[in-house]
C-alpha cells in the first residue's frame, strides 16, 4: 500500500520528498503489450514513464506478454487461430485471454513492490502470477475499453452485450486505475466496481527531445502534418479530400505512419489529383523534428482518448487543429477553442478552415504560442 501511494504521489507531479526517496526505492514492474520499438503512443508513454521513474531513483523492469517462453507463445498462437474459426466474438475474446495467460507466465519468478500495467488483461496476468500481495496500478489508454472493440469488430447487439459482460468481469479483482483523460475516466467508471479508485494523469512528453531530421521543407512551401496509423478511425482520407479543395500549390500534406489503409489512401490521392502535393513518409523516428518543420498539425481521428501526438506537436512549436473527438478537447486551453473542429466537418469546410489559418500568419503564430504555453504547464514528462 505504501509503494502504491508513493507511486501515485510521484505520478501526479507532486514529487517524492528526498527523505522518502532515500528511505524507499521501489522496484517497479512496467508491464504492457507493446514491446520496445513498437510504433504506438502506448510504447512512447512507457518509455517516458520508465525514464522518469528511474530518474526518481526507482528500479524499473519492463516486461511484455512476449517475455514468456517460446512454448507458451506457440500455444497462444494456436489457440487464437482456432478461436478465429469459431466466430467474431471468440476472435476478439481469445487474444485477450492469451495476453493474460502469457503475461502471467512472463511475470512468474519476478519480484516487485508495484506493478504498473498498461492494459487490463496484462494486469490480470500479473495478479494471477504474483497474487494480491503486490499492488497493481492499471493505466487505461483507450477511450472506452468496450465500445472501441464493439465498433471495430462490428458486433451485433447480442455480441456486444456478451462481450461487455465478459469484459466487466476482468476489472473485478483490481481497484487502482490511472486514466490519461477525464473523458476516459468517465467511460471507465461504467465498467469497474464502484469501490475502484480512478486518478486522471494526462500524458506528458519531454520538453527537449534532441531530434533532428534530414528531410527538407521546400522553400516557399507550407506543410500540413498528420501522424498516426493509416486506418479508418484515424480518418486520413478526410485530409486527402480536403487537399483537393485547397487550390494553392504551395501547400503540402505529410502523412507519417503506416497501416492497412495506405494503398487505398494512395489511390484516393491519385484519383483526386493531389499526389504531387502529398508525401507518405511511413514510420519515422524523427517525428518531433518534423513537427518543428511543419506549419500546421491537423488531427482528424474519429475516436480518441488523449492523443500523445497533440502535446508533442504543441511543445514542438507547431500549431494544432483537431476534431473534437473523445478527450481531445482536454489538450486545448483558453483562447484556443477555435482550433477544435466538429467531428461532422466535411472536406470542403476543413479545406477552408486550413486555408484560413495558413493565410493568416499572425493568427497562426498566436495560436502556436497559446498552445505551447498551455502544454508546457500541463503535459510535460516531468509533470506526468
Amino acid at each position: 500500500r505504501n509503494s502504491s501511494n508513493a507511486f501515485r504521489r510521484y505520478a501526479a507531479g507532486k514529487g517524492l520528498p528526498a527523505a522518502t526517496r532515500s528511505r524507499r526505492t521501489m522496484r517497479i514492474l512496467l508491464l504492457s503489450t507493446q514491446p520496445p520499438g513498437s510504433q504506438t503512443g502506448v510504447r512512447v508513454h512507457c518509455d517516458i514513464l520508465c525514464e522518469q521513474a528511474s530518474l526518481a531513483g526507482h528500479v524499473v523492469e519492463r516486461v511484455t506478454h512476449l517475455d514468456c517462453s517460446p512454448r507458451v507463445r506457440r500455444v497462444a498462437v494456436w489457440c487464437i487461430r482456432f478461436a478465429a474459426l469459431l466466430g467474431n466474438l471468440s476472435r476478439q475474446i481469445m487474444p485477450r485471454v492469451m495476453y493474460r495467460w502469457m503475461s502471467a507466465h512472463a511475470c512468474r519468478g519476478r519480484t516487485a513492490d508495484l506493478v504498473a500495467a498498461q492494459d487490463i488483461m496484462v494486469a490480470r496476468g500479473a495478479r494471477d502470477a504474483m497474487g494480491s500481495g503486490v499492488p497493481v496500478l492499471v493505466t487505461c489508454h483507450c477511450s472506452d475499453p468496450v465500445e472501441e472493440v464493439v465498433r471495430a469488430a462490428r458486433f451485433t447487439r447480442l455480441e456486444g452485450w456478451i462481450f461487455g459482460c465478459w469484459f466487466r468481469r476482468q476489472f473485478e479483482p483490481l481497484r487502482d486505475y490511472v486514466c490519461v483523460s477525464e473523458y476516459a475516466a468517465g467511460n471507465l467508471r461504467r465498467w469497474v466496481p464502484a469501490t475502484s479508485r480512478i486518478t486522471v494523469i494526462h500524458n506528458g512528453v519531454p520538453l527537449d527531445d534532441g531530434q533532428a531530421t534530414k528531410l527538407d521543407k521546400p522553400t516557399g512551401q507550407q506543410v500540413i502534418l498528420n501522424v498516426g496509423r493509416l486506418e479508418p478511425l484515424k480518418n486520413q482520407a478526410l485530409l486527402i479530400r480536403a487537399m483537393a479543395h485547397i487550390p494553392r500549390s504551395d501547400v503540402e500534406l505529410w502523412l507519417v505512419g503506416d497501416g492497412p489503409d495506405r494503398t487505398a489512401l494512395q489511390a484516393l490521392a491519385a484519383e483526386l489529383g493531389v499526389t504531387a502535393r502529398l508525401r507518405f513518409l511511413g514510420v519515422r523516428r524523427d517525428v518531433r523534428a518534423l513537427m518543428r518543420l511543419a506549419d500546421l498539425y491537423v488531427h482528424v481521428s474519429l475516436m480518441e482518448n488523449f492523443p500523445l501526438v497533440l502535446p508533442e506537436a504543441m511543445l514542438s512549436g507547431c500549431a494544432v487543429l483537431a476534431l473534437d473527438a473523445g478527450g481531445v478537447c482536454e489538450c486545448f486551453g483558453p483562447g484556443t477553442e477555435e482550433a477544435l473542429l466538429p467531428t461532422t466537418i466535411d472536406a470542403t469546410t476543413l479545406a477552408a478552415t486550413i486555408d484560413g489559418w495558413l493565410s493568416a500568419p499572425s493568427r497562426l503564430m498566436k495560436l502556436r504560442e497559446l498552445q505551447a504555453t498551455f502544454a508546457s504547464g500541463r503535459f510535460t514528462a516531468q509533470g506526468m
